[in-house]
């Protein structure tokens, strides 16, 4: 299980409907908007992926998703 301050700041951003960026520890990432949040990992709804499973022990950090300009 995650700590209660990860779970309590993605459930802000699935309550809010943010768009998050989370980084995996060996690299990947996704951009996407969280479905729900289960004991041991978390649903995205990824942009390009679909819903795809976010692993506790594979989280490195998320952030809100920031769109660079053009």
């Amino acid at each position: 299980m995650v700590d209660a301050t990860t779970t309590q700041k993605l459930k802000y951003f699935l309550d809010n409907k943010i768009e998050i960026h989370v980084s995996l520890v060996g690299g990947d990432f996704y951009n996407g908007f969280i479905i729900r949040i289960l004991e041991h990992y978390f649903e995205l709804n990824d942009r390009k992926l679909g819903i795809v499973p976010v692993f506790w022990a594979e989280l490195s950090k998320f952030e809100p998703c920031v769109e660079e300009e053009r």
